[in-house]
C-alpha cells in the first residue's frame, strides 16, 4: 500500500498542471463498481443528472485509487470513493475538495467464517489466519476491532487477499475467516461458502463514501456543482424509497444478480450530507493508515471539507 501511495503521489505530481482542464459543458463523473458507489450508480444511469440539466461523460472503474488517478490526470471533474482513497488524495495534495458524504455503513464490513466452523467470537480466532485487504478500510477496522475486543492486531495472522479472492480462498481452507465489504460477504452466503459471525458496527466510523470535486472546476462552474449534489439528493432518496428499482440499475453496473444487490445495499444507509460523524471518521482512518506507514501524517481534513454545495440543512452540526 505504501508504494502505491507513493506512485500515486508521483503521478499527482506530475500530472496537476491537467487537471481542471474540464470544458464545463460536459460534467466528466468518474466512479467504481463497489455496491457503495450505489448513489453515483443511480444518478448516473437513473438519470438524474440529466434531470438536472447535466451532460455527463462517465467512467466506471474498478477501484478507488483508478478514480484518483483519473483525477489526477485532469480526466475526471468529479469523483466518487471510499475513505481511504480520499484520504490518500488529499494526504497526495491533489486539488480537490470533499463536497459530501453520499452513504457508507458499518454494518457493510463483515467477518465471514465457514459454515461449520467452531468459532463464536472474536477471540476464537487467536493464531488463526484471517484474510483481509491490506490498507483498505476493513483493515483499519480490523485494528479498531481487536482493541474493543482487548486483543491486539498480531494475536491474528492476516493475509493479504483481493475481495475476489476471499470466497475461493475461504472454502480452500486457506483462511480460517476474511473480513470484507460488501457485496462479497453476501456472495459468501449465496454460494453456502460461509456465515457471519459479526460486522464492524460497533467500531464507531461509519466507513463513509465521499466525492471529490476538482477545485479549479469548482470555481469555475458552482452551479453546475450544485446540480450534481441535487441530483446525488435525488438518487439517494430513490434507493430508499425504492429499492428494488435501484437494485436493478446496480446490478447492471455491477454485474451482480438483482437479488444478491438488493440484500447487499440493505447493509448500506445511502444519504447526502456532511457532518462531524462522517469527519470523525475520515480522520480515525487518517490515523489508521499513519500506523500502518501508508501515509506520513493525517492531513487537515476538516480544511479538505467544502460543504457549500450542499443545501444548508444537509450540513450537520452535530
Amino acid at each position: 500500500m505504501k508504494k502505491w501511495f507513493l506512485s500515486f503521489l508521483c503521478l499527482a505530481l506530475l500530472l496537476l498542471g491537467g487537471c481542471g482542464k474540464g470544458e464545463g459543458d460536459v460534467l466528466r463523473l468518474a466512479y467504481q463498481t463497489s455496491i457503495a458507489n450505489a448513489v453515483a450508480m443511480v444518478a448516473d444511469k437513473g438519470g438524474f443528472l440529466t434531470a438536472e440539466g447535466l451532460q455527463v461523460k462517465s467512467q466506471i472503474l474498478n477501484s478507488g485509487p483508478m478514480v484518483n488517478e483519473v483525477l489526477a490526470a485532469g480526466q475526471a471533474d468529479v469523483g466518487v470513493v471510499g475513505d481511504v482513497p480520499a484520504i490518500l488524495a488529499i494526504s497526495g495534495k491533489l486539488p480537490v475538495k470533499i463536497i459530501t458524504a453520499v452513504g457508507g455503513g458499518n454494518r457493510r464490513q463483515r467477518l465471514m467464517i465457514p459454515p461449520d466452523s467452531p468459532v463464536a467470537s472474536l477471540s476464537d480466532l487467536v493464531g488463526k489466519r484471517l484474510g483481509i485487504t491490506f490498507g483498505s478500510s476493513g483493515h483499519g477496522g480490523y485494528y479498531r476491532l481487536v482493541k474493543k475486543h482487548n486483543l491486539k492486531p498480531e494475536d491474528i495472522t492476516l493475509v493479504n487477499l483481493n475481495p475476489t479472492d476471499m470466497p475461493e480462498a475461504l472454502a480452500a481452507g486457506e483462511v480460517d475467516a476474511v473480513l470484507v465489504w460488501e457485496p462479497t460477504p453476501s456472495l459468501i452466503e449465496a454460494r453456502k461458502l460461509g456465515r457471519e459471525l459479526l460486522t464492524l458496527a460497533d467500531t464507531d466510523n461509519l466507513y463513509p463514501m465521499v466525492a471529490l470535486v476538482n477545485t479549479t472546476f469548482a470555481r469555475q462552474y458552482p452551479e453546475q456543482v450544485k446540480a450534481f449534489v441535487r441530483a446525488l439528493i435525488r438518487a439517494a432518496e430513490f434507493i430508499e424509497r425504492e429499492p428494488e428499482a435501484a437494485a436493478r440499475i446496480v446490478a447492471e453496473v455491477t454485474g451482480l444478480a438483482p437479488e444478491l444487490a438488493l440484500k447487499a445495499l440493505d447493509y448500506h444507509f445511502f444519504g447526502v450530507y456532511f457532518s462531524p460523524a462522517i469527519l470523525r471518521g475520515l480522520e480515525d482512518t487518517g490515523e489508521f493508515l499513519v500506523q500502518v506507514d501508508t501515509i506520513p501524517t493525517v492531513p487537515d481534513l476538516a480544511a479538505a471539507v467544502d460543504t457549500t454545495f450542499l443545501p444548508e440543512e444537509a450540513v450537520y452540526t452535530e
